[in-house]
């Protein structure tokens, strides 16, 4: 007969999404003495349910935080050692070998190499949703990629060096295209891993992401190419964010997203960090695409009044909620054409912030004023 400890945890693997199961196991670890334990379980599903803006954040977070750091040894026994471990990537990032989430270490963090050797040992101790991979290029990928267990894995992590090799960079992108679809997985995040356009159509292809709601890739050199490979996706259907910062994408690479057919269930758009002008918000203005948005985000980019004018006066924009336009160097032409537009009753949050000296000077106390009497407390200067 399996130990009632066992039972619970087994539970609690098959029903990763159930805080029930992990608050019993939480009171049966109190009623034998592990208080510890028990309180770091439900003040993490207590933190998990709360609003960032609620008072008692802090205080849970500090408590938990204490707890971990005091029983993490002890918590993880019978787990790889690397799980215990911090190290640095190129860029002087510093990651945990593991996260814990709502009571349960729930991220891994290595080289796909090392987190193949231990990863269907790892599954069996904990409902392990996420893994971090750490690396410009790692030859335990496609192994990763066929591993059973994979199947639990939702969200996953590749963080790279910055000054890793382009072609190497790319290697990874193209086993990601030959990997077999994954279900499951939900979310797939890229920094600092310069996959470059080529890179950027391998993911177009890849029949693995083909089950994404999120995909973020920053600061990965795509370009225009990279930005217009992954907008005719064919495998990309669910995709609803796509989150594409600082890589060097112009005018073209927006107007190649904007003509996009592979992106039918998008409605968050980040393209900040860019080089995108008048030109590329032009043709997402008078794109479908546009029409489908609840959240666009341009910040930082070379949008002038021609751009804001365009995106404030076209009837596709009357779906937004968030739009993010700060440190732009728009003038008062372009305040005026959105505290004018019939087209942004539904903004929930219009953000025009000018900020770290970006190219574009303070707008003026009229424009400021202008904006408030349209967006009310909605704006934010």
């Amino acid at each position: 007969m399996p130990a009632p400890r066992d039972e619970l945890l087994q539970a609690i693997l098959e029903n990763p999404d159930d805080d029930q199961l992990r608050l019993v196991y939480a009171d049966w670890l109190e009623e034998r003495g592990d208080s510890a334990r028990a309180e770091f379980i439900r003040l993490q599903i207590e933190y998990s349910t709360l609003p960032c803006i609620d008072p008692r954040v802090s205080e849970i977070c500090r408590r938990w935080t204490t707890l971990l750091n005091s029983h993490q040894r002890a918590w993880l026994t019978g787990f790889p050692r690397w799980l215990r471990l911090e190290f640095r990537n190129g860029r002087d990032m510093t990651f945990n070998g593991c996260s814990f989430s709502r009571g349960f270490v729930n991220d891994v963090s290595n080289s796909a190499d090392v987190v193949i050797g231990d990863l269907d040992h790892i599954v069996r101790l904990t409902p392990l949703t996420e893994i971090t991979l750490i690396g410009d290029y790692d030859a335990g990928l496609p192994a990763l990629l066929r591993s059973p267990s994979m199947a639990h894995i939702r969200r996953l992590n590749w963080w790279g060096y910055e000054r890793g090799p382009l072609h190497e960079a790319s290697r990874l992108a193209l086993h990601l295209e030959h990997a077999a679809p994954l279900p499951g997985l939900k979310q797939f995040l890229v920094g600092w891993v310069h996959i470059g356009p080529e890179g950027a159509r391998c993911l177009a292809r890849a029949p693995i992401l083909g089950s994404l709601t999120d995909l973020h890739i920053g600061r990965a050199l795509l370009s225009d190419a990279g930005a217009t490979a992954l907008g005719g996706a064919a495998h990309l259907t669910q995709l609803q964010l796509l989150n594409l910062t600082g890589n060097e994408i112009g005018d073209a690479g927006l107007a190649g997203l904007a003509a996009a057919t592979g992106l039918p269930g998008l409605q968050t758009l980040d393209l900040a960090w860019n080089e995108i002008g008048d030109a590329g918000v032009a043709a997402l203005a008078g794109s479908p695409l546009l029409n489908q948005l609840h959240t666009l985000e341009l910040q930082c980019n070379l949008i002038g009044d021609a751009g804001v004018v365009a995106l404030a006066g076209s009837p596709s924009s009357r779906n937004l909620r968030r739009l993010g336009l700060s440190n732009m160097p728009f003038t008062e032409a372009g305040v005026r054409a959105l505290a004018k537009s019939p087209y942004l009753e539904q903004i929930e949050s219009l953000s025009v912030r000018r900020f770290y000296s970006w190219k574009a000077d303070e707008l003026s106390k009229d424009a400021r004023a202008i904006l408030k009497q349209r967006f009310g407390e909605r704006v934010h200067l």
